[in-house]
């Protein structure tokens, strides 16, 4: 692979959308769940990013509010399943190990939360109920 090439697949990397977006405005910490296309789910780079942000937002002396939000029509579709599927053709030691793994960093970013000393607001979106149709 040329220089160029490299290059070029860093540019690609370095564009794509990231899966969680953290601002900060003021005193205000805004979390985006960014994977609108699947409705959000929570696959490892969403998890490991999360928990990242998280842990920055809670030594930020200045945040005094996280707002956790989604990107599209769904706040988080939960546990990317799709990524569940795949990870099953994993050796079966691999899979409890990693899963054991995956299950630990849930409860250490549910922990991080809880921990925070700011008012935290969960902003869930969803369809709107005059978008919902009925049958009667």
């Amino acid at each position: 692979m040329s220089d160029e090439e490299a290059r070029r697949r860093e540019i690609a990397v370095a564009t794509e959308p990231r899966q969680v977006v953290l601002t900060i405005e003021g005193a205000v910490a805004t979390l985006r769940l960014n994977r609108p296309s699947a409705r959000n789910a929570i696959g490892d780079e969403m998890r490991t990013l999360l928990r990242q942000y998280l842990e920055e937002i809670s030594t930020d002396d200045a945040v005094r509010l996280l707002v956790v939000t989604g990107e599209g029509s769904a706040f988080c579709a939960g546990g990317d399943v799709r990524a569940m599927r795949d990870r099953l053709t994993a050796p079966p030691g691999s899979v409890a190990l990693a899963g054991w793994r995956r299950q630990e960093q849930i409860f250490k970013m549910i922990q991080t939360i809880h921990d925070l000393d700011v008012v935290t607001i969960a902003a869930v979106n969803g369809p709107r109920s005059d978008s919902v149709s009925t049958s009667r």
